[in-house]
């Protein structure tokens, strides 16, 4: 009989990892609150359970934050099954015992570890919102967390991470100061569970998941400092709102400008944008996408021959599990009721692969670089050809469309 994997991380390995987060974060200046995980630590070895954290993901940089926060205490980490084609991420992740959750779809296997992991008793981590925010606003949070929650019966603590995108903005090219704090919070006890409803699990949850840090910035007003501060901001905010082409702004050192029609903003030192002259905008950059995607949901919703499309290099794993290569080039249909792929393999072969529309509801990606749809089939990753930030766009536009699914009653 083949022997059972252990979940639990091997505690050299979790502990020179440990280490080296708290050393990142004290040369970086993080402020780091753990009052509540010592309780929550006496509280588990008292009781014999383990628990989950739960943490809002907002910056590149998170996951060394959040290790630092649990201070030595071994933990199981849910990752993106994404980092699982990083050989060098996939071995130190390994020894820390990683468990590789598929972004988006159901995944049992992945479910049941984690249950394992907190019944050894362990602690487990997890980011409810899936990816990054891109503009540190808020977040979509699947409710397959409270599924998750109701499984493992077990207590919730929440790690708040705040100041971090305008630390390390998802979007940002060049590297730059601003404080960054962190502190534990309490969301539910295991013996609220059975009483609460669904709706109260998930607002629990969303109050740590979902942190809007243009406003907490707005509040706390922390200089940024570093040069070339805009570089990237057009891999987000690609549509003008002056004259609302798409496609056409591009950033020189701290401002972003339409190349149209000269629309002009001034990325600050607090993170803000200030609009040049004449000028029409807004002063977040939440809310300048927020606007672009209602925009694109208009679109979509007063077109019913709808379709976007573009072309990309597709990358998927083949014959190995643990590695992505490039398979075709061709191009990406996106409408109201279809998401297929139409394109010509590496060997010349044409090649079709058609998604279940239904089963996607938003695109793990990196900004201006690629996105991937989720599937069962394996990992389907995309790099645009001609117009990088074109992924927005697709990762907006199927955003629009949950949301236009939402308003109609659909649950996701």
């Amino acid at each position: 009989m083949a022997k059972k994997e252990s979940s639990k991380p091997i505690g050299f390995w979790f502990g020179f990892y440990t280490l080296a987060a708290k050393i990142y974060c004290w040369i970086s200046g993080f402020k780091i609150d753990r009052t509540l995980l010592k309780e929550q630590i006496k509280r588990s070895k008292a009781e014999k359970k383990g628990f989950i954290v739960i943490y809002n993901h907002s910056g590149t940089k998170d996951h060394f934050i959040l290790t630092a926060g649990l201070n030595g205490h071994k933990a199981n980490y849910v990752l993106a099954k994404t980092f699982y084609y990083n050989k060098w991420i996939r071995l130190v992740t390994g020894w820390v015992r990683a468990i590789f959750k598929d972004q988006f779809v159901a995944d049992l296997q992945s479910i049941r570890k984690m249950k394992r992991a907190v019944d050894r008793p362990g602690i487990l981590t997890i980011a409810p919102a899936g990816q990054m925010t891109i503009d540190g606003g808020e977040q979509f949070v699947s409710r397959g967390i409270v599924k998750l929650i109701r499984f493992c019966k077990c207590d919730v603590l929440g790690y708040e991470i705040q100041g971090v995108h305008f630390r390390f903005p998802k979007w940002a090219k060049t590297k730059r100061k601003s404080k960054v704090s962190a502190k534990f919070v309490p969301v539910l006890r295991a013996e609220e569970i059975k009483d609460l409803t669904d709706d109260e699990i998930f607002d629990r949850v969303c109050k740590v998941a979902v942190q809007n840090l243009q406003d907490y910035q707005e509040e706390h007003m922390n200089i940024i400092k570093g040069k070339d501060l805009a570089s990237g901001l057009e891999g987000e905010l690609y549509i003008c709102p002056k004259c609302h082409a798409k496609h056409e702004n591009y950033t020189v050192e701290d401002k972003i400008i339409c190349k149209k029609c000269g629309n002009t903003h001034i990325y600050n030192n607090y993170g803000f944008l200030e609009t040049v002259g004449n000028s029409v905008g807004y002063r977040r950059e939440d809310h300048w996408n927020r606007w672009q995607q209602d925009f694109i949901k208009e679109i979509v919703k007063n077109n019913d021959d709808f379709e976007l499309v573009g072309k990309f290099d597709l990358h998927r794993n083949l014959r190995k599990e643990t590695v992505i290569e490039k398979w075709a080039t061709g191009t990406i249909h996106l409408t109201k009721t279809r998401l297929y792929f139409e394109g010509v393999t590496n060997e010349g072969v044409e090649y079709t692969k058609e998604f279940a529309k239904s089963a996607v509801f938003q695109l793990p990606h990196s900004t201006a670089l690629y996105f991937y749809i989720p599937d069962s089939e394996g990992s389907f990753k995309f790099y645009p050809l001609e117009n990088p930030t074109l992924v927005n766009e697709f990762v907006q536009t199927i955003d629009a469309m949950r949301e236009i699914e939402e308003e109609n009653g659909k649950v996701f």
